[in-house]
């Protein structure tokens, strides 16, 4: 199991630390964790997008309140936290590689504020 603010696994199976005493298992099953934890299936409850690119720690610095420099929010650190104001589950996966779960009935949202976000990154540049 992940620590506080840490996911393990690889791209399609994670279990990624949820919040205070929950752990969200990713393309994982329950499978031995009988007796051990209460399982719940969340399939049609969450939507994880990737984002990356060069320009990913800039894009998500304008929407989420964390530093997410790579030398803090190393690969592998996780945290919830809010992507303006929708509360998401944010994931380094690589250098310049997120992967950030939202609640389903967001998504679309989501995906609005990160084509705002790009555009402003992309006007800087």
């Amino acid at each position: 199991m992940p620590a506080v603010g840490r996911a393990t696994g690889k791209d399609g199976q994670r279990a990624i630390w949820f919040g205070r005493g929950q752990i969200l298992l990713a393309g994982l099953t329950e499978e031995g964790l009988e007796g051990l934890a209460a399982v719940t299936d969340q399939s049609d409850a969450w939507a994880v997008v990737r984002l990356e690119g060069e320009n990913a720690d800039a894009i998500l610095a304008r929407l989420v309140p964390l530093d997410l420099d790579k030398g803090v929010f190393k690969r592998g650190h996780t945290a919830r936290t809010q992507v303006q104001h929708m509360m998401a589950s944010i994931t380094r996966t690589g250098v310049q590689t997120f992967e950030i779960i939202i609640m389903q009935s967001m998504a679309r949202t989501l995906v609005h504020e990160f084509e705002i976000a790009m555009k402003a990154v992309a006007a800087r540049r």
